[in-house]
């Protein structure tokens, strides 16, 4: 009988954004599947750490502008002659 079991991993960043971490796999798989490397461990870290401050500065900017918006700029008028 082969169990199958969801992995997946708690993200923070809402229901509605598609998980990078949620796997399926059959038991049997990983029982037998190989450890990974501290190379590739560290390759994988990286790469969320970098999506998430990614994620993060882009929420700042959003946050930033609805709350300081940039002043519209308009160029002087030069048509009128005083």
């Amino acid at each position: 009988m082969m169990m199958e079991i969801p992995i997946q991993e708690v993200s923070s960043l809402g229901t509605q954004s598609k998980s990078n971490y949620t796997n399926t796999a059959q038991l049997k798989e990983l029982m037998t599947a190989p450890p990974m490397t501290a190379e590739q461990h560290a390759t994988i870290t990286r790469k969320r750490i970098r999506d998430r401050r990614m994620l993060e500065e882009a929420k700042e900017r959003k946050i930033d502008e609805d709350l300081f918006p940039e002043p519209l700029t308009t160029e002087p008028d030069t048509s009128r002659h005083d």
